[in-house]
Formats: C-alpha cells, structure tokens, sequence
C-alpha cells in the first residue's frame, strides 16, 4: 500500500520553518533548482515516515510529472492535496 503525501502549505521559502529548510536544498540540489527567498514552494508530508517532499512550483514540473515522481517512493498524492496543487500547477494535458 502507498504511502500518502499531504499538503502542510504553499509558500516562499523565506516562510519556512528552520526544520524543513534542509529538505529544500536537499531536493533542490537533486534537482537542479536554484532556491532564493522568493522560490515558491509546496511542502508535503509523507504519511507514517518523518520525510517531506518539496515540490518547487516555479518549475515547469507537471501534475503528473510529480505524481510519477512520488510513485518511484511508493507514495502517492492525497485527494484533497492533489485537487489543490492542480490548482498551482500546469497539466500536461
């Protein structure tokens, strides 16, 4: 059974807790992406595991494209946090 992923907020990096601030350049060096105090961010919460994903919504990264990211861990997008990032994110469609 996939893990879930929740949405815990939407915001700029410089709102962000000192606890998940090493995720963020963790994720960001993996995927190349140059962070400032302004990188706008959605910061989701892996179900049953201390473990946060970092998704960088100035990046052209899809729905989908983070939904085929997250199952190669297993995890899979909560409803409610995948209707509200499809608000914040292209379709590939």
């Amino acid at each position: 059974m996939p893990y879930l992923a929740r949405l815990v907020a939407i915001t700029k990096v410089a709102a962000v807790t000192r606890e998940i601030i090493p995720f963020i350049h963790f994720q960001a060096q993996q995927k190349g992406v140059e962070v400032t105090d302004d990188t706008k961010v959605a910061i989701l919460q892996v179900e049953n595991i201390p473990s946060y994903h970092i998704v960088f919504l100035d990046t052209e990264i899809s729905i989908e494209d983070l939904e085929e990211e997250l199952e190669k861990n297993d995890t899979k997008l909560a409803r409610e946090t995948r209707a509200l990032l499809a608000k914040q994110m292209k379709s590939r469609k």
